[in-house]
Order: C-alpha cells, then structure tokens, then sequence
C-alpha cells in the first residue's frame, strides 16, 4: 500500500475558496480515475511554520500510483496552478507503508 500525498500552501485570503474546490472538484476528480482508492484531507499543525498548509492523501498501490503520475497527474496541478495561480504552493510525497499495527 501507498500514500500520495501533496501539501499544499496555501494564502489566508483565499483559504476557504481553496477548501471548497479542493472538497467539491479536486478530490473527486482525482478519484474518478479509479487509481487512486480513498483521499483524506489534514491541516498541518506545527509551531515552527507561520503559513496555513493542508495535505491530501490518497490511498493506492505502486503501480496504479505509477500510471496516475505518468498519465494524469500533471493535468489535475496545472488545473490547480490556472485557478489559484501563485495563491497555493504545493509538493508532493510518496509512502510505502511499511507495518500497519
């Protein structure tokens, strides 16, 4: 099993606009692609970053992970990129779960 996860900076005066785009059209969209199996939304929460950040995590295995990334995900950032312009910031990680207890 895989976690993508993309974190995304974000400005305070767009936040809420960001929130229902990400909820509404984002997230559902990413999915309908059926690679990516379930996505969860967390604000990230630290003293030592002074900006509003939120993480989308998408569930999956390697190799749906792998034709997602070749073959849509570069498409769903530019949709991101064209509405917010430089507004959100973002980068992506990968995990490979290891042990689930």
């Amino acid at each position: 099993m895989y976690i993508f996860n993309i974190t995304f900076s974000v400005e305070p005066e767009i936040e809420r606009e960001y929130l229902a785009y990400i909820k509404s059209v984002f997230i559902p969209e990413m999915l309908k692609s059926g690679l990516l199996k379930s996505a969860e939304t967390g604000r990230v929460v630290s003293d030592y970053i002074d900006s509003i950040s939120y993480a989308v995590q998408f569930r999956t295995d390697k190799k749906n992970l792998e034709i997602f990334k070749q073959n849509e995900l570069e498409n769903f950032l530019h949709q991101i990129n064209q509405k917010f312009l430089s507004k959100v910031l973002y980068f992506s990680t990968e995990l490979e779960i290891v042990d689930k207890q």
